[in-house]
């Protein structure tokens, strides 16, 4: 077809109609009805410039009858308006009938394209939702994850804080106690943010500002109970060091009686 078009405006007639000639038969081949109307479109569109109206018409007249009553009856759109600047002066009446076969075909053209516009928009917007949907199940996949690490942290420093507390043998210095009470209060401030984190997200619309208020006021409040758990840790770890001190100190006294006996 492109070729028949190009020899076409060179002049070259036989050349211009051995292509589109081609192009159509292979185009039936194919079964390809849309295919076919457009090429016997181009021929038509080749004589109307040529000035070989009949010729025209009846290859314009084909293009029509290939695609009448299908689902393609928009491709007759091109020939019919070829069809209608043909007879819109000397036959009335067929210029009528193609005027208002251009403009069916033309609203059929109008409204597929409309169609294709809404169905694309709505699976644009499914998988925009899709998307939104899969990447908020990963952020809270995340999140799960992230609060379990927390608690399996916290429990950790829990556990070495108690074992320190509770050990009768080992003396223990306030420095590390301090060290690990600043990590707890941290692992829980991750944690009761990543707890609180959607609830605060739905009553804040998501405002920075609001959102660095609360977290504000959770700290404001976690940071006194952090420093009488501090403080009582450290009263408790210092008379367990003078407990273990003195009975380190009985057992060295006893000791040193029982040899000043045996002498």
């Amino acid at each position: 077809e492109s070729l028949g078009k190009i020899q076409g405006k060179l002049g070259n007639q036989a050349l211009a109609l051995g292509y589109f000639d081609l192009a159509i038969n292979e185009a039936i081949k194919k079964n390809s009805l849309t295919r076919v109307s457009q090429y016997y479109t181009s021929l038509a569109q080749y004589y109307f410039d040529s000035n070989q109206k009949d010729s025209s018409s009846v290859y314009a007249k084909k293009a029509i009858g290939v695609v009448q009553n299908t689902a393609f009856t928009n491709s007759s759109l091109k020939p019919a308006k070829l069809l209608l600047d043909i007879y819109r002066s000397n036959n009335s009446d067929s210029a009528f009938k193609y005027s208002e076969m251009y403009r069916i075909a033309n609203d059929s053209l109008f409204s597929a394209t409309k169609i294709k516009q809404a169905n694309l928009m709505t699976f644009t917007e499914d998988l925009r939702q899709q998307e939104l949907a899969d990447a908020k199940a990963k952020a809270e996949e995340e999140r799960k994850h992230n609060i379990q690490l927390s608690l399996l942290a916290i429990g950790i420093i829990t556990f070495i804080i108690l074992f320190l507390l509770l050990s009768r043998s080992f003396i223990t210095n306030t420095k590390l106690i301090e060290f690990f009470g600043v990590i707890a209060l941290l692992l829980v401030f991750e944690f009761l943010n990543l707890l609180l984190h959607p609830f605060l997200e739905s009553i804040t619309h998501h405002s920075p500002v609001l959102m660095l208020l609360a977290l504000v006021c959770v700290a404001a409040l976690l940071v006194p109970f952090h420093h009488r758990v501090e403080k009582w840790t450290t009263n408790k770890l210092v008379e367990k060091n003078k407990a273990i001190r003195l009975a380190n100190a009985k057992k060295t006294i006893e000791k040193l009686e029982g040899e000043t006996t045996s002498q």
